[in-house]
């Protein structure tokens, strides 16, 4: 039985995991690339648009920041809160020609590219730290820890509001 076992099974065990995790690294890898790169194309999209409504608001083309109103409508999270607000912003550009208005539209698209680009970050480090932030996360849950912000190298980062940026920009004055 014995060596039944060494002689038989053991190779045959061996080569399942070593299928199994080779398999999983090819998926994961395939994800990576696919999903990292059509996300790079999103933020240069998101860059030109925003480029483009500078020069809409710069040469007062209400015309032209509509339609880009249109097309960010398509590009952002119609259920995220300060996605809505990039559209709230722009809506702004199109009734206001204060610099305030242009400035929080840039600070908002900024905060949203920052986020997106910790987020494919962190989706492309190694299994263990999503892993560890699972565990972290049920931790706070089980603790009725309300506020867990476990950002950082074992957690995806948590977006940042713009109400957020402006009292830090109000404290730093």
């Amino acid at each position: 039985m014995d060596s039944l076992f060494k002689d038989i099974l053991l190779p045959i065990i061996v080569a399942l995991i070593t299928s199994f995790v080779t398999i999983r690294i090819n998926d994961r890898q395939i994800q990576i690339d696919n999903i990292t790169k059509e996300r790079a194309k999103w933020r240069d999209k998101i860059r030109a648009m925003l480029v483009e409504t500078h020069k809409a608001w710069e040469t007062a083309d209400i015309q032209k920041i509509k339609e880009l109103k249109s097309t960010f409508a398509v590009y952002l999270n119609p259920f995220d809160t300060e996605d809505e607000g990039i559209l709230t912003a722009l809506e702004k550009l199109i009734n206001d020609r204060e610099d305030p208005a242009i400035l929080e539209f840039y600070i908002r698209i900024s905060l949203l590219l920052k986020h997106d680009w910790e987020r494919a970050k962190f989706e492309s480090k190694p299994w263990a730290p999503r892993i560890i932030c699972g565990i972290l996360t049920m931790k706070c849950q089980m603790h009725n820890i309300q506020k867990c912000r476990l950002n950082g190298w074992f957690c995806p980062p948590q977006r940042e509001t713009y109400s957020n940026f402006k009292n830090w920009i109000q404290t730093k004055n």
